[in-house]
């Protein structure tokens, strides 16, 4: 019965509407928890160790340097989410401290959390151990907890408050996965992270640009077809997607650095490609069947996006890295 009402609210707009709604109610009365952060209670143990490792290559790789280039640096991490696996191999690799700062407080699993530290920690070298003596203190046989002032976190505290709460903080890189889609103005969001880089600092950001789930039954983009009035209303808070496209981070880049790089993840709905691409062509990284996808939708979208390049539209996953801060 369930599924045959969840079909039927699928089939029409305006009863999505109305479901993406009762979402943010139940929300804003308790009822329900916030959805965005949570990504480690889907995942088994395994997978969980990997992600964290995956994630933190990608920095490294995308971002240009390698692990040398880490020792000594302060990196700040916007939206962690429930697990700061990613701050503790920065560590082991020689950054003098870690902070993250979440909008939300992500639901977590403490003895989890310490499985997959312990298992983070125990693939790591002796000397990388050592490097987070002061960090790890080992929980029995299979467990780690993390403590110290060279590993941190803040929650219930936008990226656009902080630099109010840490007046003096300065970093040599800010970074973030699948977050900045959900920030409430990116404009004054990324000017706030700019103001937090050191000089010489850096930017590695990896942005989803999808729906989702929001719509998805429709079109990969119908999300683009709804009205900002409408779209406040059915997401925000949770999850709050400001639906910037792929042109607007290269604007802010090219505003507040020497330097950005832009490596494609992912087209319209396709799977992420693994390695991401440097540039996109018809016939190579889409087909011309992606095109007519988009043209489909083009008719129907919103004022905002009616004037978005094929690629604004196209993209929907990329890696930003900037550097050469203005």
């Amino acid at each position: 019965m369930l599924g045959f009402v969840k079909r039927i609210v699928h089939s029409s707009v305006w009863l999505s509407h109305l479901n993406y709604f009762k979402g943010q109610v139940m929300f804003r009365l308790g009822i329900s928890a916030h959805k965005s952060g949570s990504t480690h209670s889907h995942m088994d143990i395994d997978a969980s160790v990997q992600y964290v490792k995956d994630i933190f290559a990608d920095y490294i790789h995308y971002g240009g340097v390698d692990e040398q280039w880490i020792r000594g640096k302060h990196i700040l991490e916007i939206g962690p989410g429930d697990n700061l696996g990613a701050g503790l191999l920065f560590l082991a690799k020689g950054a003098a401290s870690y902070l993250a700062v979440d909008r939300f407080f992500a639901g977590t699993d403490e003895r989890r959390n310490e499985i997959i530290y312990r298992r983070l920690y125990d693939g790591l070298s002796e000397k990388e151990k050592e490097a987070i003596s002061d960090t790890v203190t080992l929980v029995g046989d299979d467990g780690a907890r993390l403590q110290g002032d060279r590993l941190s976190a803040i929650y219930d505290c936008a990226i656009e408050k902080l630099k109010e709460r840490k007046p003096d903080a300065e970093f040599d890189v800010v970074l973030s996965r699948a977050v900045l889609e959900h920030v409430y103005e990116l404009d004054e969001a990324w000017r706030n992270m700019v103001a937090l880089l050191a000089p010489d600092g850096r930017m590695w950001h990896k942005v989803d640009f999808r729906n989702h789930g929001l719509y998805s039954q429709f079109h990969p983009l119908y999300f683009l077809t709804i009205s900002s009035g409408l779209w406040r209303i059915i997401s925000q808070p949770d999850p709050t997607l400001n639906r910037c496209r792929i042109g607007q981070y290269k604007r802010l880049g090219a505003a507040h650095f020497d330097n950005t790089k832009i490596y494609y993840s992912n087209i319209l709905d396709h799977p992420e490609s693994v390695p991401h691409w440097e540039q996109l062509e018809l016939g190579e990284q889409y087909e011309q069947k992606d095109l007519d996808c988009v043209n489909a939708i083009r008719p129907q979208l919103a004022r905002e996006y009616k004037d978005l390049t094929d690629e604004d539209l196209l993209v929907c996953g990329a890696f930003v890295a900037c550097d050469g801060k203005k």
